[in-house]
Protein backbone atom coordinates (compact mmCIF):
# COMPACT_ATOMS: atom_id res chain seq x y z
CA UNK A 1 0.00 0.00 0.00
CA UNK A 2 2.97 2.33 0.40
CA UNK A 3 3.20 2.81 -3.35
CA UNK A 4 -0.23 4.48 -3.30
CA UNK A 5 1.48 7.49 -1.76
CA UNK A 6 3.31 8.26 -5.00
CA UNK A 7 0.13 8.55 -7.01
CA UNK A 8 -1.91 10.24 -4.30
CA UNK A 9 0.24 13.34 -4.77
CA UNK A 10 -0.97 13.93 -8.34
CA UNK A 11 -4.00 16.17 -7.60
CA UNK A 12 -1.82 18.84 -5.94
CA UNK A 13 1.41 18.42 -7.87
CA UNK A 14 -0.21 18.28 -11.25
CA UNK A 15 -0.87 22.02 -11.20
CA UNK A 16 2.84 22.83 -11.28
CA UNK A 17 4.57 22.75 -14.70
CA UNK A 18 7.88 20.95 -15.10
CA UNK A 19 10.26 20.19 -17.97
CA UNK A 20 9.44 17.41 -20.43
CA UNK A 21 11.19 14.10 -20.81
CA UNK A 22 11.00 10.46 -19.79
CA UNK A 23 13.43 7.86 -18.56
CA UNK A 24 13.05 4.88 -20.84
CA UNK A 25 15.54 2.11 -20.12
CA UNK A 26 18.74 1.16 -18.41
CA UNK A 27 20.75 2.04 -21.51
CA UNK A 28 19.07 5.30 -22.56
CA UNK A 29 19.76 8.33 -20.39
CA UNK A 30 17.39 11.12 -19.45
CA UNK A 31 19.31 13.48 -21.72
CA UNK A 32 18.41 11.51 -24.80
CA UNK A 33 14.73 11.62 -23.97
CA UNK A 34 14.15 15.22 -24.84
CA UNK A 35 12.91 13.85 -28.17
CA UNK A 36 9.22 14.59 -27.81
CA UNK A 37 6.85 14.43 -30.75
CA UNK A 38 5.43 17.87 -31.44
CA UNK A 39 1.77 18.26 -30.57
CA UNK A 40 1.30 21.82 -31.80
CA UNK A 41 -1.36 20.47 -34.14
CA UNK A 42 -3.45 19.50 -31.13
CA UNK A 43 -4.45 23.11 -30.49
CA UNK A 44 -4.19 22.94 -26.70
CA UNK A 45 -4.60 26.14 -24.72
CA UNK A 46 -2.12 27.40 -22.12
CA UNK A 47 -3.92 25.81 -19.18
CA UNK A 48 -4.14 22.44 -20.91
CA UNK A 49 -0.47 22.54 -21.89
CA UNK A 50 0.44 23.37 -18.29
CA UNK A 51 -1.54 20.39 -17.04
CA UNK A 52 0.04 18.13 -19.63
CA UNK A 53 3.56 19.29 -18.80
CA UNK A 54 2.91 18.75 -15.10
CA UNK A 55 1.60 15.23 -15.73
CA UNK A 56 4.57 14.52 -18.00
CA UNK A 57 7.05 15.68 -15.39
CA UNK A 58 5.34 13.69 -12.64
CA UNK A 59 5.41 10.62 -14.87
CA UNK A 60 9.08 11.13 -15.65
CA UNK A 61 10.03 11.58 -12.02
CA UNK A 62 7.82 9.06 -10.21
CA UNK A 63 6.58 6.45 -12.68
CA UNK A 64 9.06 5.94 -15.53
CA UNK A 65 12.02 4.95 -13.31
CA UNK A 66 10.04 2.02 -11.89
CA UNK A 67 8.05 1.05 -15.00
CA UNK A 68 10.28 -1.94 -15.80
CA UNK A 69 10.18 -3.13 -12.19
CA UNK A 70 6.40 -2.76 -12.12
CA UNK A 71 6.12 -4.94 -15.23
CA UNK A 72 8.49 -7.59 -13.88
CA UNK A 73 6.98 -7.78 -10.39
CA UNK A 74 3.39 -7.65 -11.65
CA UNK A 75 2.25 -5.15 -9.03
CA UNK A 76 1.31 -1.49 -8.76
CA UNK A 77 -1.86 0.26 -7.58
CA UNK A 78 -3.87 3.25 -8.75
CA UNK A 79 -4.70 6.87 -7.94
CA UNK A 80 -7.43 9.47 -7.84
CA UNK A 81 -8.69 11.76 -10.59
CA UNK A 82 -10.38 15.15 -10.74
CA UNK A 83 -14.03 15.80 -9.90
CA UNK A 84 -15.78 18.94 -8.57
CA UNK A 85 -13.69 20.98 -6.15
CA UNK A 86 -16.09 20.56 -3.23
CA UNK A 87 -15.14 16.88 -3.13
CA UNK A 88 -11.42 17.63 -3.35
CA UNK A 89 -11.03 17.48 -7.13
CA UNK A 90 -9.86 19.97 -9.74
CA UNK A 91 -13.07 20.19 -11.78
CA UNK A 92 -11.24 19.83 -15.10
CA UNK A 93 -12.45 18.77 -18.56
CA UNK A 94 -12.52 15.37 -20.26
CA UNK A 95 -9.83 16.58 -22.65
CA UNK A 96 -7.56 17.29 -19.70
CA UNK A 97 -8.49 13.94 -18.17
CA UNK A 98 -7.43 12.29 -21.42
CA UNK A 99 -4.17 14.26 -21.46
CA UNK A 100 -3.26 12.99 -17.99
CA UNK A 101 -4.21 9.44 -18.99
CA UNK A 102 -1.88 9.78 -21.98
CA UNK A 103 1.08 11.06 -20.00
CA UNK A 104 0.79 8.45 -17.24
CA UNK A 105 0.48 5.70 -19.86
CA UNK A 106 3.58 7.10 -21.50
CA UNK A 107 5.51 6.32 -18.34
CA UNK A 108 3.80 2.97 -17.71
CA UNK A 109 0.87 1.45 -19.53
CA UNK A 110 -0.01 -0.58 -16.44
CA UNK A 111 -0.25 2.40 -14.14
CA UNK A 112 -2.15 4.31 -16.81
CA UNK A 113 -4.73 1.53 -17.05
CA UNK A 114 -5.20 1.40 -13.29
CA UNK A 115 -5.45 5.18 -13.28
CA UNK A 116 -8.24 5.05 -15.86
CA UNK A 117 -10.14 2.32 -14.02
CA UNK A 118 -9.92 4.22 -10.75
CA UNK A 119 -10.58 7.74 -11.98
CA UNK A 120 -13.14 7.10 -14.68
CA UNK A 121 -14.83 3.75 -14.24
CA UNK A 122 -15.29 4.18 -10.49
CA UNK A 123 -15.05 7.85 -9.50
CA UNK A 124 -16.82 9.25 -12.54
CA UNK A 125 -19.74 6.85 -12.13
CA UNK A 126 -20.20 7.82 -8.48
CA UNK A 127 -19.86 11.49 -9.36
CA UNK A 128 -22.43 11.24 -12.17
CA UNK A 129 -25.01 9.01 -10.50
CA UNK A 130 -24.39 9.05 -6.75
CA UNK A 131 -26.51 10.82 -4.16
CA UNK A 132 -25.03 13.75 -2.29
CA UNK A 133 -24.47 11.48 0.71
CA UNK A 134 -22.68 8.88 -1.42
CA UNK A 135 -20.44 11.46 -3.08
CA UNK A 136 -19.57 13.09 0.22
CA UNK A 137 -18.75 9.73 1.78
CA UNK A 138 -16.71 8.12 -0.98
CA UNK A 139 -15.24 10.71 -3.35
CA UNK A 140 -12.79 12.60 -1.07
CA UNK A 141 -10.79 9.49 -0.14
CA UNK A 142 -10.89 8.18 -3.70
CA UNK A 143 -9.71 11.50 -5.12
CA UNK A 144 -6.92 11.90 -2.58
CA UNK A 145 -5.64 8.41 -3.33
CA UNK A 146 -6.23 7.14 0.20
CA UNK A 147 -8.54 4.54 -1.27
CA UNK A 148 -8.56 2.76 -4.61
CA UNK A 149 -11.63 2.37 -6.80
CA UNK A 150 -12.74 -0.26 -9.28
CA UNK A 151 -15.69 -1.26 -11.43
CA UNK A 152 -17.02 -4.83 -11.51
CA UNK A 153 -19.25 -5.84 -14.40
CA UNK A 154 -17.51 -8.73 -16.19
CA UNK A 155 -17.91 -12.35 -15.15
CA UNK A 156 -16.19 -15.51 -16.30
CA UNK A 157 -19.09 -16.31 -18.62
CA UNK A 158 -20.27 -12.81 -19.50
CA UNK A 159 -18.38 -9.77 -20.61
CA UNK A 160 -20.00 -7.54 -23.18
CA UNK A 161 -23.14 -9.68 -22.79
CA UNK A 162 -24.28 -7.87 -19.65
CA UNK A 163 -27.67 -9.57 -19.57
CA UNK A 164 -26.12 -12.98 -18.91
CA UNK A 165 -24.42 -11.94 -15.65
CA UNK A 166 -25.15 -14.31 -12.75
CA UNK A 167 -24.33 -12.19 -9.70
CA UNK A 168 -27.63 -11.73 -7.87
CA UNK A 169 -28.77 -9.22 -5.27
CA UNK A 170 -31.77 -10.15 -3.11
CA UNK A 171 -33.33 -7.57 -0.81
CA UNK A 172 -33.67 -8.68 2.82
CA UNK A 173 -34.57 -6.44 5.74
CA UNK A 174 -33.28 -3.18 4.30
CA UNK A 175 -30.16 -4.73 2.79
CA UNK A 176 -29.21 -6.44 -0.44
CA UNK A 177 -27.50 -9.82 -0.23
CA UNK A 178 -25.13 -10.45 -3.13
CA UNK A 179 -24.08 -13.92 -4.30
CA UNK A 180 -21.85 -14.76 -7.24
CA UNK A 181 -18.50 -13.78 -8.74
CA UNK A 182 -16.91 -11.16 -10.98
CA UNK A 183 -13.87 -11.77 -13.17
CA UNK A 184 -11.18 -9.71 -14.97
CA UNK A 185 -11.57 -6.86 -12.47
CA UNK A 186 -8.90 -4.18 -12.84
CA UNK A 187 -7.67 -2.88 -9.46
CA UNK A 188 -9.63 -5.71 -7.82
CA UNK A 189 -6.89 -6.84 -5.41
CA UNK A 190 -6.35 -3.29 -4.13
CA UNK A 191 -9.76 -1.65 -4.36
CA UNK A 192 -11.52 -0.41 -1.24
CA UNK A 193 -14.55 0.97 -3.09
CA UNK A 194 -16.14 -0.84 -6.02
CA UNK A 195 -19.05 -0.11 -8.33
CA UNK A 196 -20.66 -3.54 -8.75
CA UNK A 197 -23.47 -4.58 -11.10
CA UNK A 198 -25.85 -7.36 -10.04
CA UNK A 199 -29.27 -8.72 -11.01
CA UNK A 200 -32.02 -7.61 -8.65
CA UNK A 201 -34.84 -8.81 -10.93
CA UNK A 202 -33.46 -11.70 -13.03
CA UNK A 203 -36.78 -12.18 -14.82
CA UNK A 204 -36.48 -8.68 -16.34
CA UNK A 205 -33.18 -9.38 -18.14
CA UNK A 206 -31.37 -6.09 -18.82
CA UNK A 207 -34.15 -4.17 -17.06
CA UNK A 208 -33.43 -5.99 -13.81
CA UNK A 209 -29.81 -4.97 -13.19
CA UNK A 210 -28.79 -2.61 -10.38
CA UNK A 211 -25.50 -0.85 -9.59
CA UNK A 212 -24.15 -0.91 -6.02
CA UNK A 213 -21.30 0.76 -4.18
CA UNK A 214 -19.52 -2.06 -2.36
CA UNK A 215 -16.77 -1.67 0.22
CA UNK A 216 -14.07 -4.31 0.45
CA UNK A 217 -14.74 -4.59 4.18
CA UNK A 218 -18.34 -5.71 3.78
CA UNK A 219 -18.91 -9.21 5.24
CA UNK A 220 -19.04 -11.85 2.52
CA UNK A 221 -16.75 -10.00 0.09
CA UNK A 222 -13.37 -11.47 -0.87
CA UNK A 223 -10.84 -11.53 -3.70
CA UNK A 224 -9.45 -14.68 -5.32
CA UNK A 225 -6.66 -15.54 -7.78
CA UNK A 226 -4.76 -12.50 -8.92
CA UNK A 227 -4.30 -13.02 -12.66
CA UNK A 228 -0.84 -13.35 -14.22
CA UNK A 229 -1.32 -11.46 -17.48
CA UNK A 230 0.76 -11.15 -20.65
CA UNK A 231 0.72 -7.35 -20.61
CA UNK A 232 -0.38 -4.56 -18.27
CA UNK A 233 1.24 -6.68 -15.58
CA UNK A 234 1.45 -3.87 -13.06
CA UNK A 235 -2.28 -3.26 -13.25
CA UNK A 236 -3.58 -5.73 -10.70
CA UNK A 237 -6.47 -7.89 -11.88
CA UNK A 238 -8.40 -10.60 -10.06
CA UNK A 239 -11.65 -12.43 -9.40
CA UNK A 240 -14.14 -11.07 -6.86
CA UNK A 241 -16.28 -13.41 -4.76
CA UNK A 242 -19.57 -12.49 -3.09
CA UNK A 243 -20.86 -15.00 -0.54
CA UNK A 244 -23.95 -13.61 1.15
CA UNK A 245 -22.32 -10.19 0.95
CA UNK A 246 -24.61 -7.66 2.65
CA UNK A 247 -24.82 -4.21 1.06
CA UNK A 248 -26.85 -1.42 2.71
CA UNK A 249 -29.86 -0.18 0.74
CA UNK A 250 -28.41 3.35 0.71
CA UNK A 251 -25.50 2.02 -1.37
CA UNK A 252 -27.66 1.53 -4.45
CA UNK A 253 -26.06 3.68 -7.19
CA UNK A 254 -28.79 5.26 -9.28
CA UNK A 255 -32.14 3.51 -9.17
CA UNK A 256 -33.06 -0.11 -8.53
CA UNK A 257 -33.29 -2.09 -11.79
CA UNK A 258 -31.77 0.88 -13.66
CA UNK A 259 -28.16 -0.27 -13.55
CA UNK A 260 -27.88 -0.60 -17.31
CA UNK A 261 -28.61 3.11 -17.67
CA UNK A 262 -25.84 3.86 -15.17
CA UNK A 263 -23.46 1.61 -17.06
CA UNK A 264 -24.26 2.74 -20.59
CA UNK A 265 -24.36 6.45 -19.80
CA UNK A 266 -20.71 6.33 -18.78
CA UNK A 267 -19.30 3.92 -21.35
CA UNK A 268 -18.78 6.51 -24.08
CA UNK A 269 -16.76 8.75 -21.77
CA UNK A 270 -14.82 5.74 -20.53
CA UNK A 271 -13.87 4.83 -24.08
CA UNK A 272 -12.77 8.40 -24.68
CA UNK A 273 -10.55 8.72 -21.60
CA UNK A 274 -9.05 5.27 -22.11
CA UNK A 275 -8.11 6.31 -25.65
CA UNK A 276 -5.34 8.28 -23.98
CA UNK A 277 -3.69 4.96 -23.10
CA UNK A 278 -2.71 4.03 -26.67
CA UNK A 279 -1.54 7.61 -27.26
CA UNK A 280 0.82 7.36 -24.30
CA UNK A 281 2.13 3.99 -25.45
CA UNK A 282 2.88 5.42 -28.90
CA UNK A 283 4.81 8.31 -27.36
CA UNK A 284 6.67 5.83 -25.13
CA UNK A 285 7.69 3.87 -28.22
CA UNK A 286 9.03 7.10 -29.69
CA UNK A 287 10.94 7.83 -26.49
CA UNK A 288 12.78 4.54 -26.93
CA UNK A 289 13.28 4.44 -30.69
CA UNK A 290 14.41 7.98 -31.52
CA UNK A 291 17.44 8.14 -29.18
CA UNK A 292 18.38 4.58 -30.11
CA UNK A 293 18.53 5.11 -33.88
CA UNK A 294 20.71 8.20 -33.37
CA UNK A 295 23.13 6.35 -31.06
CA UNK A 296 23.31 2.95 -32.75
CA UNK A 297 25.81 2.89 -35.63
CA UNK A 298 26.21 0.50 -38.53
CA UNK A 299 28.53 0.90 -41.51
CA UNK A 300 30.06 3.92 -39.83
CA UNK A 301 26.94 6.04 -39.37
CA UNK A 302 23.79 6.19 -37.19
CA UNK A 303 21.11 3.80 -38.36
CA UNK A 304 18.64 6.69 -38.18
CA UNK A 305 20.18 8.02 -41.38
CA UNK A 306 19.07 4.92 -43.32
CA UNK A 307 16.07 5.50 -45.52
CA UNK A 308 14.19 2.43 -44.30
CA UNK A 309 14.26 3.60 -40.69
CA UNK A 310 13.45 7.16 -41.68
CA UNK A 311 10.35 5.81 -43.37
CA UNK A 312 9.32 3.99 -40.19
CA UNK A 313 9.87 7.14 -38.13
CA UNK A 314 7.70 9.12 -40.54
CA UNK A 315 4.93 6.54 -40.31
CA UNK A 316 5.12 6.45 -36.53
CA UNK A 317 4.98 10.24 -36.34
CA UNK A 318 1.93 10.58 -38.57
CA UNK A 319 0.06 7.74 -36.84
CA UNK A 320 0.64 9.29 -33.42
CA UNK A 321 -0.42 12.77 -34.43
CA UNK A 322 -3.42 11.56 -36.44
CA UNK A 323 -4.57 9.57 -33.41
CA UNK A 324 -4.03 12.52 -31.10
CA UNK A 325 -5.99 14.84 -33.35
CA UNK A 326 -8.94 12.46 -33.49
CA UNK A 327 -8.99 11.70 -29.76
CA UNK A 328 -8.58 15.35 -28.76
CA UNK A 329 -11.31 16.45 -31.17
CA UNK A 330 -13.74 13.91 -29.70
CA UNK A 331 -12.79 15.03 -26.18
CA UNK A 332 -13.49 18.67 -27.03
CA UNK A 333 -16.88 17.68 -28.43
CA UNK A 334 -17.71 15.78 -25.23
CA UNK A 335 -16.74 18.81 -23.15
CA UNK A 336 -19.29 20.78 -25.17
CA UNK A 337 -21.95 18.19 -24.35
CA UNK A 338 -21.85 16.58 -27.80
CA UNK A 339 -21.08 13.00 -26.82
CA UNK A 340 -21.03 10.71 -29.88
CA UNK A 341 -21.05 6.97 -29.27
CA UNK A 342 -19.72 6.45 -32.78
CA UNK A 343 -16.75 8.75 -32.32
CA UNK A 344 -15.93 7.68 -28.76
CA UNK A 345 -15.76 4.10 -30.03
CA UNK A 346 -13.92 5.27 -33.14
CA UNK A 347 -11.30 7.02 -31.03
CA UNK A 348 -10.32 3.86 -29.14
CA UNK A 349 -10.64 1.79 -32.31
CA UNK A 350 -8.26 3.94 -34.29
CA UNK A 351 -5.74 4.79 -31.57
CA UNK A 352 -5.44 1.19 -30.35
CA UNK A 353 -4.68 -0.07 -33.85
CA UNK A 354 -2.07 2.61 -34.41
CA UNK A 355 -0.50 1.96 -31.01
CA UNK A 356 0.18 -1.68 -31.84
CA UNK A 357 1.64 -0.70 -35.21
CA UNK A 358 3.91 1.93 -33.67
CA UNK A 359 5.03 -0.44 -30.91
CA UNK A 360 5.84 -3.09 -33.51
CA UNK A 361 7.88 -0.61 -35.55
CA UNK A 362 9.79 0.47 -32.44
CA UNK A 363 10.71 -3.16 -31.68
CA UNK A 364 11.95 -3.64 -35.24
CA UNK A 365 14.00 -0.45 -35.15
CA UNK A 366 15.90 -1.76 -32.13
CA UNK A 367 16.67 -5.03 -33.89
CA UNK A 368 17.65 -7.81 -31.50
CA UNK A 369 17.65 -5.40 -28.57
CA UNK A 370 13.97 -4.77 -29.14
CA UNK A 371 13.27 -8.38 -28.26
CA UNK A 372 14.98 -8.49 -24.87
CA UNK A 373 13.49 -7.36 -21.59
CA UNK A 374 16.29 -4.92 -20.75
CA UNK A 375 14.62 -2.56 -23.20
CA UNK A 376 11.01 -1.41 -22.73
CA UNK A 377 9.84 -2.03 -26.30
CA UNK A 378 8.61 -5.52 -25.47
CA UNK A 379 6.61 -4.23 -22.52
CA UNK A 380 5.09 -1.46 -24.64
CA UNK A 381 4.15 -4.00 -27.32
CA UNK A 382 2.50 -6.31 -24.77
CA UNK A 383 0.65 -3.44 -23.12
CA UNK A 384 -0.66 -2.21 -26.48
CA UNK A 385 -2.27 -5.59 -27.11
CA UNK A 386 -4.79 -5.11 -24.30
CA UNK A 387 -6.66 -2.26 -25.95
CA UNK A 388 -7.49 -4.35 -29.04
CA UNK A 389 -9.29 -7.65 -28.12
CA UNK A 390 -13.07 -7.62 -27.93
CA UNK A 391 -13.64 -9.63 -24.78
CA UNK A 392 -10.44 -9.08 -22.79
CA UNK A 393 -11.30 -6.80 -19.90
CA UNK A 394 -14.85 -6.52 -21.19
CA UNK A 395 -15.64 -4.13 -18.36
CA UNK A 396 -14.36 -1.38 -20.64
CA UNK A 397 -16.38 -2.52 -23.67
CA UNK A 398 -14.12 -0.31 -25.72
CA UNK A 399 -11.54 -2.42 -27.43
CA UNK A 400 -11.06 -2.86 -31.10
CA UNK A 401 -13.65 -5.40 -32.18
CA UNK A 402 -16.34 -3.94 -29.94
CA UNK A 403 -15.36 -0.45 -31.05
CA UNK A 404 -15.52 -1.45 -34.70
CA UNK A 405 -18.99 -2.91 -34.23
CA UNK A 406 -20.19 0.19 -32.42
CA UNK A 407 -18.93 2.48 -35.18
CA UNK A 408 -20.77 0.40 -37.76
CA UNK A 409 -23.95 -0.17 -35.76
CA UNK A 410 -24.24 3.46 -34.67
CA UNK A 411 -24.55 4.42 -38.32
CA UNK A 412 -27.54 2.13 -38.80
CA UNK A 413 -29.96 4.79 -37.60
CA UNK A 414 -28.51 7.26 -40.10
CA UNK A 415 -28.61 5.01 -43.14
CA UNK A 416 -31.11 7.42 -44.65
CA UNK A 417 -31.38 11.12 -44.03
CA UNK A 418 -34.67 12.98 -43.77
CA UNK A 419 -34.87 13.46 -47.53
CA UNK A 420 -33.93 9.91 -48.44
CA UNK A 421 -30.30 10.48 -49.42
CA UNK A 422 -27.73 7.74 -49.67
CA UNK A 423 -26.22 6.14 -46.53
CA UNK A 424 -23.05 7.49 -44.91
CA UNK A 425 -20.11 6.96 -47.23
CA UNK A 426 -17.93 5.00 -44.84
CA UNK A 427 -20.65 2.39 -44.35
CA UNK A 428 -20.94 2.03 -48.10
CA UNK A 429 -17.17 1.68 -48.50
CA UNK A 430 -16.74 -0.87 -45.72
CA UNK A 431 -19.90 -2.83 -46.49
CA UNK A 432 -20.30 -5.78 -44.15
CA UNK A 433 -16.55 -6.17 -43.68
CA UNK A 434 -15.25 -2.99 -41.99
CA UNK A 435 -11.87 -4.59 -41.43
CA UNK A 436 -11.35 -5.72 -45.01
CA UNK A 437 -8.12 -3.77 -45.32
CA UNK A 438 -6.13 -1.15 -43.48
CA UNK A 439 -6.60 1.20 -46.41
CA UNK A 440 -10.37 0.92 -46.29
CA UNK A 441 -10.33 1.54 -42.53
CA UNK A 442 -8.20 4.65 -43.00
CA UNK A 443 -10.57 5.97 -45.64
CA UNK A 444 -13.62 5.19 -43.50
CA UNK A 445 -12.31 7.46 -40.74
CA UNK A 446 -11.71 10.26 -43.22
CA UNK A 447 -15.24 9.85 -44.50
CA UNK A 448 -16.67 10.32 -41.01
CA UNK A 449 -15.44 13.90 -41.30
CA UNK A 450 -16.71 14.23 -44.87
CA UNK A 451 -20.12 12.91 -43.89
CA UNK A 452 -20.45 15.60 -41.22
CA UNK A 453 -19.58 18.31 -43.74
CA UNK A 454 -22.08 17.17 -46.34
CA UNK A 455 -25.42 18.07 -44.80
CA UNK A 456 -28.88 17.19 -46.04
CA UNK A 457 -29.46 20.41 -47.96
CA UNK A 458 -26.33 19.82 -50.07
CA UNK A 459 -27.68 16.89 -52.05
CA UNK A 460 -25.86 17.70 -55.34
CA UNK A 461 -22.44 17.67 -53.67
CA UNK A 462 -23.28 14.52 -51.76
CA UNK A 463 -24.53 12.71 -54.83
CA UNK A 464 -21.45 13.76 -56.81
CA UNK A 465 -19.06 12.59 -54.16
CA UNK A 466 -20.95 9.33 -53.68
CA UNK A 467 -20.57 8.63 -57.39
CA UNK A 468 -16.84 9.34 -57.13
CA UNK A 469 -16.46 6.99 -54.17
CA UNK A 470 -18.44 4.26 -55.86
CA UNK A 471 -15.95 4.26 -58.71
CA UNK A 472 -13.06 4.45 -56.26
CA UNK A 473 -14.24 1.41 -54.33
CA UNK A 474 -14.53 -0.61 -57.51
CA UNK A 475 -10.92 0.23 -58.38
CA UNK A 476 -9.71 -0.69 -54.90
CA UNK A 477 -11.36 -4.08 -55.23
CA UNK A 478 -10.07 -4.48 -58.80
CA UNK A 479 -6.51 -3.12 -58.90
CA UNK A 480 -6.10 -4.11 -62.55
CA UNK A 481 -8.18 -1.07 -63.51
CA UNK A 482 -5.64 1.56 -64.38
CA UNK A 483 -7.28 4.94 -63.87
CA UNK A 484 -8.42 6.63 -60.67
CA UNK A 485 -11.17 9.22 -61.20
CA UNK A 486 -10.42 12.76 -60.11
CA UNK A 487 -12.39 14.23 -57.23
CA UNK A 488 -14.86 16.81 -58.57
CA UNK A 489 -13.39 20.31 -58.29
CA UNK A 490 -16.56 21.87 -56.87
CA UNK A 491 -16.56 19.24 -54.12
CA UNK A 492 -12.94 19.94 -53.19
CA UNK A 493 -13.77 23.64 -52.90
CA UNK A 494 -16.82 22.81 -50.81
CA UNK A 495 -14.83 20.63 -48.42
CA UNK A 496 -12.18 23.27 -47.86
CA UNK A 497 -14.86 25.87 -47.20
CA UNK A 498 -16.43 23.56 -44.63
CA UNK A 499 -13.09 23.04 -42.90
CA UNK A 500 -12.19 26.73 -42.73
Amino acid sequence: MASFKILSQVPTRILRPFSAGLRISQTCTLATQAHNVSIDLAGLNEQQLELQDAARSFTRREIAPIAQKVDQENSFPSLGITVPEKYGGLDRSYLEHTLVMEEISRGSGSIGLSYGAHSNLCINQINRHGTEAQKTKYLPDLISGKKVGSLAMSEAGSGSDVVSMRLTAVKKEGRYVLNGTKFWITNGPDASTLVVYAKTSPEKAQRGITAFIVESGFPGFSTHQKLDKLGMRGSNTCELVFENCEVPEENVLGQVDKGVQVLMSGLDLERLVLSGGPLGLMQAAFDVAIPYVHQRKQFGKPIGTFQLLQGKIADMYTKLNASRSYVYAVARACDLGKVSRRDCAGAILYSSDRALEVATDAMQMLGGNGYINEYPTGRIFRDAQLYRPADHFCVFSCFRSVGCSLVALSTKNTMKTSNGLSPPFYVYLCGTQPQKSILMAQVSLFLIVVDDLLTDHEAPQQASFFSFLKTWRRIVRNPQESHMPAMPLHLIQHLFQGMS
